[in-house]
């Protein structure tokens, strides 16, 4: 992400702006699978219902 970020001299470009934002989703998704792991280690199950998250 730095890397990217290091670009930004003005408004980034639409590429730069979709890599950001490509890069802090899988982020993102990976903290989710951590805690979707502590979850199932501590209640044995993930929530459920439509705002489980």
């Amino acid at each position: 992400m730095e890397e990217i970020t290091k670009r930004f001299v003005e408004k980034p470009a639409f590429i730069e702006t979709r890599a950001a934002g490509s890069i802090l989703h899988d982020f993102y998704g990976g903290v989710e699978k951590v805690f979707e792991r502590i979850a199932i280690h501590i209640d044995d199950r993930l929530p459920k219902g439509d705002d489980w998250h």
